[in-house]
């Protein structure tokens, strides 16, 4: 059976580090990832290390709360960060997410790759989400630098 992947990338004009820290912290996480009115996340739990379990959660627009879970497999600060990803929300099957920070002369060059998708929808609706979750990102780390 076919999979389907995602491919992102965005420049920051911060240190690789910082856009790292961004994504495992929780109080940043959460600080960061949503939207009123579209959903938000309102925690992030687990340790950042090879092998340990995460999950985060929230809710959504609709006022339905809604579950992420998944395995850490590469931890390398401030270089790359790699989890597999199960969403309370759809019937796919355990997806991949491997993030790239790589240091730039601006600041940092994030790639995302999200593989393992098993149809072009579930892919659609998380390369949406993707663009809106970068862009929080991005406006967050670049307003607390």
């Amino acid at each position: 059976m076919s999979t389907h992947s995602i491919r992102k990338q965005i420049e920051i004009h911060v240190k690789p580090e910082v856009v790292f820290d961004a994504w495992v912290k929780s109080e940043q996480r959460v600080a960061w990832w949503g939207e009123e009115g579209l959903y938000r996340i309102s925690y992030l739990r687990g340790e950042v290390k090879e092998g340990e379990t995460w999950s985060s959660g929230g809710v959504g627009k609709d006022g339905t709360e809604f579950v992420v879970t998944g395995t850490y497999l590469k931890v390398d600060r401030p270089h790359a960060l790699s989890f597999t990803w199960k969403p309370s929300w759809s019937t796919e099957p355990e997806t991949t997410v491997e993030l790239e920070f790589i240091a730039t002369e601006k600041g940092t060059l994030l790639k995302l790759l999200h593989s393992g998708f098993r149809t072009e929808e579930a892919t659609a609706d998380h390369n949406d989400g993707w663009n809106r979750v970068l862009g929080w990102m991005s406006a967050y780390v670049l307003r607390e630098a």
